[in-house]
């Protein structure tokens, strides 16, 4: 059983996208050389976040936790998580940490840096911050300072090669590329794959910023430690800690029956349609097994920490899965199938009519689905933060009016 992480066995899990629950907690371990990072497993003390899953479901009357930070990563499905945060938020009625400006990077709370809380829409005295969910580089401190202690601290993960791909096209790496060899007109396939050979070559230019051990970095890993064994280790610790949940995109569904169960939430609040998709030629017509074994190799070295990052907590999601004594498989599949017949409804299939009805089952009560509510999931991201972000001003200021005629 593995209970610690070696440089083999993160390559393993890594380029091994279908493992079950079961195979990664029954791996042994394929090396034991290396720096190793201790985890909680099947078998020794359970995490802070399988205590809290087991509790929500003996405890059916329990209250949805209101106070949530999500670390929104780039290019990791993140935006989808966003909206449907933003819809609760709505739904109760609650405070949402954003930006004071609506003006440059808006949809961020820190761009490329962490939080600063003279840089955010105030709220009335009293009151707290309930949900954290924009841009932000992740510093305990700084985050801390703003939210309220029982905050859970939630985030989200991608496979390190799909997200690369999905970087390096949507931030322009094949005109950037293309620069660098003129003369000859590629496909953006080919020309990642020309990056690939030697993606140091590179460091000095803009493209590295979004694709360089991105995910890492917005967790707030330092740049100069890319590369460092010891610190890359305690960094991942140190997040383990931390974040009570990290959602593994290869396995989103899963992570958000979790979600609902941590947070007590209702399963109309974890709906989704996916927001924020990139459609390019990358995205459109090849995946990530058609890369070479020298190019992910390459890869790899390049981008350590996320690579370190990614098995770590994608074992540790399934690890929690497969301690959970409870038949979480068939909520996982009733889950599903509401979802698809949320994505034939939003599509606006006729027969389906104005509302979706969804019955009630063992794992929820019945609930209706508005076509107003497709809507709000495929709103664009910018206008939403926008839209949020006047409304919390109007609402302190609503607040400032009337403490200053009293």
């Amino acid at each position: 059983m593995i209970t610690k992480l070696d440089p083999e066995t993160i390559t393993y899990i890594s380029n091994n996208r279908n493992l079950t629950p079961e195979d990664i907690i029954h791996m042994k371990p394929l090396t034991n050389r290396g720096n190793t990072i201790q985890h909680s497993v099947a078998g020794l003390k359970l995490s802070t976040a399988e205590i809290n899953l087991s509790q929500s479901l003996e405890n059916v009357k329990c209250k949805p936790n209101i106070y949530i930070a999500f670390l929104k990563v780039h290019k990791t499905g993140s935006s989808t998580i966003m909206n449907m945060l933003y819809r609760f938020a709505e739904r109760l009625n609650l405070n949402l940490v954003l930006p004071n400006s609506t003006g440059g990077n808006f949809n961020y709370l820190g761009y490329g840096t962490t939080l600063n809380s003279l840089q955010l829409v105030p709220i009335p005295a009293g009151e707290k911050y309930n949900i954290l969910c924009n841009h932000v580089v992740y510093d305990k401190l700084a985050l801390r300072a703003v939210m309220p202690t029982e905050t859970l601290y939630i985030g989200i993960l991608r496979d390190p090669v799909a997200n690369f791909m999905s970087a390096f096209s949507y931030y322009g790496g094949g005109r950037f590329m293309q620069s660098k060899v003129p003369g000859k007109s590629l496909s953006e396939f080919d020309l990642m794959r020309i990056f690939l050979e030697n993606p140091r070559k590179y460091n000095s230019s803009g493209i590295t910023y979004y694709v360089h051990n991105k995910m890492s970095f917005d967790f707030g890993l330092n740049r100069g430690d890319f590369d460092k064994d010891i610190a890359i280790t305690q960094f991942i610790s140190d997040l383990d800690k931390d974040f009570t949940l990290i959602i593994i995109l290869e396995y989103l569904d899963e992570s958000l029956v979790l979600l609902k169960r941590l947070l007590c939430w209702e399963m109309h609040d974890i709906l989704y349609l996916p927001t924020n998709v990139r459609f390019s030629p990358i995205s459109q017509q090849f995946n990530t097994e058609e890369l070479t074994k020298s190019s992910i190799e390459n890869l790899e070295k390049y981008n350590k920490a996320d690579f370190m990052l990614y098995a770590f907590f994608k074992q540790r999601l399934l690890s929690q899965i497969n301690d959970l004594n409870y038949d979480f498989k068939s909520e996982v599949r009733q889950f599903q199938i509401i979802q698809t017949k949320l994505a034939d409804f939003c599509r606006g299939i006729p027969k389906m009519g104005k509302i979706l009805t969804v019955a009630a089952s063992k794992w929820h009560g019945s609930f209706n689905v508005t076509r107003e509510t497709c809507i709000t999931m495929m709103r664009d991201e910018l206008d939403l933060v926008r839209e949020k972000i006047l409304l919390a001003m109007d609402k302190y200021m609503n607040w400032l009016r009337t403490k200053n005629k009293s």
